[in-house]
């Protein structure tokens, strides 16, 4: 049986500004990456062996995996990147702040060119889908992602309706390692 394991990522600069940056690449700051430090030594000190990590191509995201892989020595060549874990895109309303975005209605989102609930809810559940079949047979596989897509996870897990709701779920912290059920 696969144990699936979900860290956001270390805080980016948008987090630092109360922003949500969706698809923008909003990298890693100085205390994002001693986050990722953080978790990557408590990975490394444990005794659990990370058969494949899987990471959203965004640099906060990536980089926080690529700190992961060298901590474990795991080869950071063989980091599965999915375009699927990105955030939820935003559209024009990226790097807005996070109130604003969660307060525009599913109809202004698609005005604003951004995805639905309901479209965002499908992408993470066929990455899941895609996971799963890349992992078949491992033990533990580690997914470096953002809070959208670990909402969604817990919404889908849960079976929350409708899909909005899963913004109602609190995000993981970043940098830290939870269980993720998919």
């Amino acid at each position: 049986m696969t144990t699936y394991h979900f860290i956001r990522h270390g805080e980016s600069t948008a987090n630092q500004q109360g922003l949500f940056a969706g698809f923008t690449d909003a990298p890693l700051t100085e205390k994002g990456l001693t986050q990722a430090q953080g978790v990557a030594k408590g990975i490394a000190e444990g005794d659990m062996w990370i058969d494949a990590i899987i990471a959203s191509p965004l640099s906060r995201a990536l980089d926080t995996a690529k700190t992961i892989a060298a901590a474990i020595h795991f080869p950071v060549d063989k980091i599965i990147v999915m375009q699927d874990l990105r955030e939820r895109s935003a559209g024009q309303l990226e790097l807005a702040t996070v109130t604003d975005v969660y307060d525009v209605s599913e109809e202004q989102m698609t005005i604003y060119g951004g995805e639905t609930a309901d479209s965002f809810r499908e992408r993470v559940k066929q990455a899941f889908a895609e996971i799963k079949q890349q992992t078949a047979g491992m033990q533990h596989v580690l997914i470096v992602a953002h809070a959208g897509i670990y909402k969604m996870a817990v919404a889908l897990e849960t079976g929350v309706e409708p899909a909005t709701k899963a913004y109602q779920i609190p995000p993981p912290p970043n940098a830290t390692l939870l269980p993720l059920s998919i």
